[in-house]
């Protein structure tokens, strides 16, 4: 987000996080997906975040490196700890074994922060029903190329202040 542009405000986030929901299916299938898009949006969230802060502690501290090693090293220099499969980064690159990998990624998430299990990692991204996955790699990959957007910054500098909480109701109201 440039300096100039202003933090996206409830309304436009509603908007631009039901509208990257969409790309896993239309309007009208799109609750069916409703724990596997919250999950990624969440996802993103905590990425978005602990991007804002490890380039606060690069700032700090000089150089990117550093900043790495010692969040690494002490995971209480920033809310929340993402390991690096886990990062957005990464995962926006898979194209295949996308079910798998991003179970995996919440998953270690969810144990580098003992506060997120139960929260985060509760979605099988590659559950099957009847034989066949639930949400296909094709699915996941929209999704996330969809909230990578630069609409779909969601770091703290991004978003006015209790924009995402009314955006996440928002999305329930909507999924119901």
């Amino acid at each position: 987000m440039s300096t100039a542009e202003a933090p996206k405000s409830e309304p436009t986030l509603e908007q631009t996080l039901w509208a990257a929901v969409c790309e896993i299916e239309d309007d009208v299938k799109a609750p069916k997906f409703k724990d596997y898009s919250l999950t990624l949006v969440f996802l993103k969230r905590l990425n978005d975040v602990y991007e804002e802060e490890l380039d606060h502690a690069e700032t700090q501290l000089g150089d990117r490196q550093t900043a790495e090693r010692l969040i690494g090293t002490d995971h209480k220099m920033v809310r929340y700890f993402l390991p690096t499969e886990s990062r957005w980064p990464q995962l926006a690159q898979r194209t295949t074994g996308l079910g798998e990998v991003l179970t995996d990624a919440v998953r270690a998430v969810s144990r580098a922060n003992p506060q997120l299990q139960g929260v985060i990692d509760n979605v099988d991204f590659n559950a099957t029903a009847a034989g066949r996955r639930i949400v296909t790699d094709d699915r996941l990959t929209n999704l996330i190329q969809a909230l990578s957007s630069p609409a779909c910054q969601l770091g703290v500098k991004d978003i006015a202040p209790g924009a995402l909480g009314g955006a996440f109701a928002y999305l329930l109201r909507r999924f119901a």
